[in-house]
């Protein structure tokens, strides 16, 4: 066996490895459960991000309410995370970013999302050059 067979090898057993580990994904039922204000903890970051862009912890809330996940991210960790677009307690489309265990929400970041790097729905990432 060479070194180039090793590396093949070695890919595969990594490739079966991660294909046999469960993806967690989540889904927004479990999120909205979980939404409330005693549920909801944010990270020193996102409280920092949330004061700069003006964004409230009840605008978060809000957007899991009525929101849905247009990504997930599914081998963050330590827990699987996901992008939701949903609108503000003002009516203005807010993108968050969280995660969960079986007792909490745990918000990672929220910002308006632009339309100088999404598409009009806010769902799709422009191309960038």
């Amino acid at each position: 066996m060479n070194v180039f067979s090793h590396i093949i090898l070695t890919n595969q057993i990594l490739y079966l490895i991660l294909a046999s580990k469960q993806c967690q994904m989540i889904d927004i039922t479990e999120l909205r459960k979980l939404n409330t204000l005693e549920r909801i903890v944010v990270t020193e970051h996102a409280k920092t991000k949330l004061n700069l862009r003006g964004i409230s912890i009840f605008d978060v809330q809000k957007t899991i309410e009525n929101g849905e996940i247009i990504r997930q991210y599914e081998y963050d960790k330590p827990f699987p995370s996901c992008l939701i677009l949903g609108l503000s307690v003002k009516g203005k489309f807010l993108h968050a970013v969280v995660s969960h265990d079986t007792e909490f929400i745990y918000l990672i970041t929220a910002y308006y999302p632009s339309t100088t790097i999404w598409e009009s729905d806010f769902k799709t990432k422009k191309i960038q050059l």
